[in-house]
């Protein structure tokens, strides 16, 4: 698999991260409020209205910091180390949900 880090090549270039992490633990903490369901099509079934919750992603430019002399401050080390957390997380996801229905197809057959 190749992966591309895109910009890290265009001058002037500041990055920006989306703050996600936090506002998932945040709407999935059992104080906290439910996340909205969208409905996409009308065969869908309706979620009620008191339990939806609004997510509004937020947006950081960081343009304090410039990594070369051409002002383009994209940390290609970074960038990399964030790829490879996320492709172990990826991973480690994918290995449960298999682990699991592995087990449930067992289950099914009547095998231990």
């Amino acid at each position: 698999m190749i992966e591309k880090i895109t910009n890290v090549n265009t001058p002037g270039f500041k990055k920006s991260e989306v703050v996600f992490e936090s506002l998932l633990a945040e709407q999935l903490t059992p104080t906290g409020k439910k996340l909205a369901m969208t409905r996409t099509q009308d065969k869908h079934f309706p979620m009620p209205s008191n339990e939806q919750g609004v997510v509004n992603p937020k947006i950081n430019m960081i343009s304090n910091t410039t990594m070369r002399t051409d002002g383009n401050n994209v940390d290609i080390d970074s960038e990399m180390a964030g790829l490879a957390k996320n492709n172990i997380y990826y991973n480690a996801a994918v290995r449960q949900i298999s682990d699991y229905f592995t087990s449930m197809k067992s289950v099914i057959a009547g095998q231990k």
